[in-house]
């Protein structure tokens, strides 16, 4: 259950961010492959914070506004805002989840931050963005000024799901790349924290499926 112990308690797939990172590592034609380039990311949140024994008990799972725009095969702009809660399936929201690890290593919490921007579309499904560090590169800690890569060798994962069932999702039970109508897998980007303080976490992010296809992955000034 490789996302699930990190940074989504119980009611996304583990297999979600698992899948894209094997698909980043497969050796395919990327040109044949869905292109995407994500520019202008912003988001400011007040995640829930969860440790190692943490039991979720259906809480919302954080809060706050996600929004960015896109092109490549396809072209506009997703902007999500406010909680998202276990089933949620006709309002948009957002998920921020900061899990605290103990990392028997260092003897020490090391931290992980996750997001998840949920629109509805009204056909009964859904276009839902995730941004989630990766189980096994935990950070240190999420701090103000630090950048922090995205892709498969990067601590990051990023994944952009376009048309994906409602309930298949909140049911995690298929592999949401082949299900969704479209399914981007970033394999380059950048993730700045611009402030952190005890409630709210704010930043901006880029990046792209395919950076050979791409002039530049850079967060905006």
């Amino acid at each position: 259950m490789f996302l699930r112990s990190l940074t989504f308690p119980g009611f996304l797939a583990a297999s979600l961010l698992a899948l894209a990172a094997c698909r980043n590592s497969a050796e395919t034609d990327r040109l044949n492959e869905p292109f995407l380039q994500i520019t202008n990311g912003r988001f400011e949140v007040q995640p829930v914070v969860l440790y190692n024994d943490t039991t979720y008990a259906g809480m919302p799972m954080g809060s706050g506004s996600l929004e960015f725009d896109y092109d490549g095969d396809l072209k506009g702009r997703f902007t999500a805002n406010g909680a998202l809660f276990v089933a949620q399936k006709d309002s948009q929201g957002v998920a921020a989840i900061i899990a605290k690890l103990f990392s028997i290593d260092f003897q020490e919490y090391r931290e992980g931050l996750s997001l998840v921007g949920f629109r509805p579309r009204g056909d009964g499904a859904a276009d839902i963005f995730v941004l989630g560090t990766k189980v096994g590169v935990a950070l240190d800690s999420i701090q103000t000024g630090f950048s922090y890569g995205i892709g498969p060798l990067q601590p990051f994962n990023g994944l952009f799901l376009v048309g994906l069932d409602i309930n298949e999702f909140w049911a995690g039970e298929k592999n949401f790349i082949e299900i969704a109508e479209n399914a981007f897998v970033l394999s380059a980007g950048i993730i700045t924290i611009d402030s952190r303080d005890s409630l709210r976490v704010s930043g901006q992010f880029a990046g792209t499926t395919d950076i050979n296809r791409t002039p530049k992955v850079s967060l905006r000034e």
